[in-house]
């Protein structure tokens, strides 16, 4: 299924969200503007008991006043949308914010950056095309904008950047309640939905169980849940180093602390006289054994 849901701010003041099944809300931006509405919408969206996600309005710099400012109003540790586009204040065009601006503050923020909303035209552009890895390493799904008529496999939803959108914003003008306002499309229920803005990225449900049930191969999605494996994929493994974003290694790292390890377990038998190293298989007690490298010599108990 695919639910609709409204994109608003103060632009929209004083809009009735009733009949919305889940609200993102303009709560920052920079390092010192609040938004007047988000308190309103925020008491509306929690009094409907809806999914509900502040974002905040990136800036170029001062990226650690800017976490602090967002987290004075959003609250420590809540998860939170970043909205990264082209800043204008006063028709002034500011220095447009950087994919270094965004890993940053993703860094910085203590609870989960869930989402990006990151239009492709800016990400082409503006950034000219990077690889956004680093972004889905911190285990944020990706927001595209493409506003034309919407349908379950519109342009919304092409990958870019090595992420495919979770939740694409399709118009500027849907009509609601009155108003005409951003409207986004999620593929999912409301409760997958609620998950993706608590940045829940992955799930028992994301398991694989047959492909044709759960996994569609041509969107790189589990049909089951909506969201993308190649993203959630980033979050345990990034690229051909091996980057583990849970721990901050590298597996190819760790293989060399092993290997150092070992060398010197070698060097300290070594210094005993009459001690040497010989092969011994141990058990994994999974699928199968593992062997040492074949030194000889008396067997070192384990």
């Amino acid at each position: 299924m695919t639910i609709t849901f409204p994109d608003i701010s103060h632009y929209q003041a004083g809009l009735n969200l009733i009949g919305a099944p889940a609200v993102i809300a303009k709560a920052t931006e920079g390092t010192g503007y609040i938004d007047p509405s988000y308190l309103t919408f925020k008491a509306q969206a929690t009094a409907m008991a809806v999914p509900f996600l502040a974002y905040h309005y990136l800036h170029h710099g001062d990226i650690h006043d800017q976490v602090v400012h967002a987290e004075s109003v959003v609250g420590v540790g809540q998860p939170l949308m970043l909205d990264v586009e082209i800043v204008i204040i006063d028709n002034v065009r500011l220095p447009d914010p950087t994919l270094t601006d965004v890993v940053d503050f993703m860094t910085m923020w203590a609870g989960p950056v869930s989402v990006v909303y990151l239009p492709h035209w800016f990400w082409q552009g503006v950034w000219h095309s990077p690889d956004l890895g680093l972004i889905a390493q911190h285990g944020a799904q990706l927001i595209s904008s493409e506003y034309t008529a919407y349908s379950d496999t519109g342009p919304g939803w092409a990958p870019y950047g090595g992420m495919a959108p979770v939740i694409w914003q399709y118009t500027s003008s849907q009509a609601f309640n009155g108003r005409r306002v951003d409207f986004n499309a999620y593929k999912g229920t409301v409760a997958q939905l609620r998950k993706v803005f608590e940045g829940d990225t992955m799930s028992a449900d994301d398991v694989i169980v047959g492909e044709s049930q759960l996994y569609d191969q041509a969107a790189n999605r589990n049909t089951a849940t909506g969201r993308n494996f190649a993203n959630d994929f980033y979050k345990i493994v990034r690229d051909a180093d091996g980057f583990d974003s849970a721990t901050g290694e590298t597996l190819n790292g760790r293989l060399d602390t092993i290997e150092t390890t070992l060398a010197r377990l070698e060097a300290a038998v070594a210094a005993i006289p009459g001690a040497t190293l010989v092969a011994h298989t141990h058990d994994t007690g999974a699928t199968g054994t593992v062997t040492t490298s074949g030194h000889t010599g008396p067997a070192i108990p384990t």
